[in-house]
């Protein structure tokens, strides 16, 4: 311990070198004048001092920095005045004068063993304010199965600011009675039980209720109302979707079907229904991936999977890119490993294929985008066994800003109609498929994205 003796009383002498040899640290000051600077500049564990009224009153001062300081005052018990005040003096140790050492020991050690105890129960409280008041939603502590408040945090008090009688614990109101004693009761254990979607103070929220002490109960509400109002929002939009733009769009396919069939129709004008009916499907393409995209990213989607022809989704990505590559005058190269690709030559995958075109639609369109002008893109494919990977490459490098986070969502840089989803949904596709997506990317290799698919199941080959 580190302990502070005060005075030059003679019934402090000797004390020092008895307190060093006991281990402690012994620090000393003769002048009492002196004491609030000397404690307040090494803050001691315990005060020794002599038990005179001049030291008491040193000591409630010394209380009002400290209010725990630990003291043991030496008194002479044939002055009557020193014996009045031991009844005075709050929370201190008294030893008389001439020392007993070995129970002044003793008495040491009762101190130390009171600052132990109370150091021990400050943290604990501390911790626990700092873990309940830290949270940035309503916690609070309840006992005696569910009636009496212990504790609130701010943003718990902030729901009731001017009551808190046991009518007005937050959230109780709009919970059933039943269902409160079902929560609080002590043969809940220590198991956390759950209220979903409850709404109060005219939001919803998340509650959780856990016994952490016998009787006493962790109440927590999370606030869900932006979460909620998200999921609305994209029921919402995928009602518009499917059902305000798909079916109009759908309708369009058709018209241009018919107009190419037009036998009267001149061939520029054919042209034109022709390139009005893609145009069409495409939109088709990116609604149905708009609406997958939600399923993907909540895990509701399930593909239908089966064997289909790798080529083909790529040549139909490249036909939806091929406005940008005639005005960025570029080159589109197709390799078979190092060899130039066949013309018609089959690649059998496996997945769904309308998802496997969108994806690649997506990843080739980025490509374009970012390859300098006149220069090329390369896609190389390689049979890699029970995996078919395409490689597409362009001279143009990804930002240092977005290289870390390029297949998240929204990570976009430089396009000025750029969503971010192109990278993040391809990624969805290539892994719901059983596939991956990586890449790399400096500036003096360019940036190549590659692309792994599984072949059919052996039974479906």
């Amino acid at each position: 311990m580190k302990i502070l003796i005060v005075g030059e009383d003679k019934r402090i002498d000797g004390l020092n070198s008895f307190l060093e040899g006991q281990g402690h640290t012994v620090l000393s000051t003769p002048d009492r004048d002196k004491l609030l600077f000397v404690f307040a500049r090494n803050i001691p564990d315990l005060l020794i001092m002599p038990g005179t009224s001049e030291y008491v009153e040193s000591l409630d001062m010394i209380r009002e920095i400290n209010q725990g300081t630990e003291c043991i005052l030496i008194t002479d018990t044939s002055n009557k005045d020193e014996i009045d005040l031991i009844f005075n003096v709050k929370e201190a140790n008294f030893i008389s004068w001439p020392i007993d050492l070995e129970l002044l020991a003793t008495k040491i050690s009762y101190c130390s063993d009171r600052l132990k105890v109370k150091a021990e129960q400050e943290n604990k409280q501390l911790l626990s304010d700092l873990i309940l008041h830290g949270l940035p939603f309503p916690a609070m502590l309840i006992s005696d199965c569910g009636e009496k408040l212990v504790l609130a945090n701010r943003s718990a008090r902030e729901l009731n600011p001017d009551d808190y009688g046991i009518s007005q614990i937050p959230f109780f109101h709009v919970i059933d009675k039943d269902l409160v004693a079902t929560l609080f009761s002590h043969e809940a254990s220590y198991n956390q039980q759950t209220l979903a979607g409850v709404k109060a103070y005219g939001r919803y929220w998340n509650i959780s209720v856990e016994q952490v002490l016998p009787g006493i109960f962790l109440f927590t509400a999370q606030d869900i109302t932006q979460q909620r109002n998200q999921l609305q929002l994209r029921e919402e939009i995928e009602r518009i979707a499917r059902h305000d733009l798909r079916s109009p769009t759908a309708t369009i396919i058709g018209f241009g079907n018919v107009l190419e069939s037009e036998s009267e129709l001149s061939e520029e004008n054919k042209m034109i229904a022709s390139t009005i009916r893609k145009t069409a499907e495409r939109m088709i393409r990116i609604i149905d991936t708009s609406l997958t995209l939600i399923r993907l990213e909540n895990g509701s989607f399930t593909p239908d999977m089966h064997p289909f022809n790798l080529m083909n989704a790529l040549t139909a990505a490249e036909t939806d890119v091929s406005q940008i590559v005639m005005e960025k005058s570029l080159n589109i190269e197709w390799f078979m490993g190092n060899s130039p690709l066949p013309h018609g030559v089959p690649l059998v995958t496996y997945g769904e294929a309308s998802m496997v075109v969108t994806m690649f639609s997506n990843l080739i369109k980025n490509a374009v985008e970012a390859a300098p002008m006149g220069t090329t893109v390369t896609i190389r494919i390689r049979d890699l066994g029970s995996i078919i990977s395409t490689e597409i490459h362009n001279s143009g490098e990804v930002p240092k800003e977005i290289k870390n986070n390029f297949f998240d969502r929204y990570a976009t840089s430089g396009k000025k109609y750029g969503t971010g989803l192109g990278t993040h949904s391809a990624r969805l596709i290539a892994r719901i498929m059983g596939g991956d997506i990586s890449f790399t990317s400096s500036e003096d290799e360019g940036t190549t994205l590659k692309v792994m698919l599984p072949k059919p199941p052996q039974k479906d080959q």
